[in-house]
């Protein structure tokens, strides 16, 4: 039996091993692993934020509303949870398959892999992401205390000021894809 898990262990070992060589092999690598590096950080931070938040919002609604326990609040926070690492999720998969693709863009003026404009991306959504939990934390706060914390006041500001800026230039924005040499040497043939 050991025999048996032993050969079955080396051969996904040699199989993957081929499968990424073959995938990524004109990669960067740090193209393919910053994206999965930032999506598990932000999870855990997100994670902090999702319990702080579910906590401070619970006291304000039993010791200031005086309401009962509320699970339909417990539903809420779980589909925001999911929504938010789904959507990440699903921009982390684009990042990585565009690089083993190869795919490039340009954007400002300058020639990218399109993995690295996705991973800018991914960061923007997790900064609005947190940013929008932890000033839920300070509005918490300042109802179970009477006053917000600065630090709230001055990190809802941030997040309002980048939100605006990144919808202006999103609006701005045309992606223009940027076909491999390669691809274009093969059609020339």
């Amino acid at each position: 039996m050991t025999l048996i898990s032993f050969a079955a262990s080396f051969f996904s070992t040699i199989m993957f091993s081929k499968l990424n060589d073959l995938l990524f092999k004109d990669s960067e690598p740090k193209n393919i692993w910053m994206p999965i590096l930032i999506e598990i950080l932000m999870i855990i931070v997100f994670q902090g934020m999702i319990i702080i938040d579910f906590y401070f919002g619970q006291r304000v609604a039993t010791d200031i509303r005086k309401e009962k326990f509320d699970w339909d609040r417990c539903a809420d926070t779980l589909a925001k949870d999911c929504a938010m690492i789904l959507m990440t999720f699903v921009v982390v998969i684009l990042a990585v398959g565009s690089e083993a693709v190869g795919l490039k863009t340009e954007i400002f003026g300058l020639t990218l892999s399109l993995s690295v404009v996705l991973t800018g991306v991914l960061s923007l959504i997790w900064f609005l992401g947190i940013g929008f939990e932890f000033g839920s934390i300070g509005r918490h706060i300042q109802t179970l205390t009477g006053s917000k914390p600065q630090i709230f006041v001055l990190f809802d500001e941030l997040v309002r000021i980048v939100r605006r800026k990144a919808i202006d230039k999103a609006a701005g924005l045309s992606f223009k894809p940027k076909e491999n040499e390669e691809n274009n040497n093969t059609d020339s043939n």
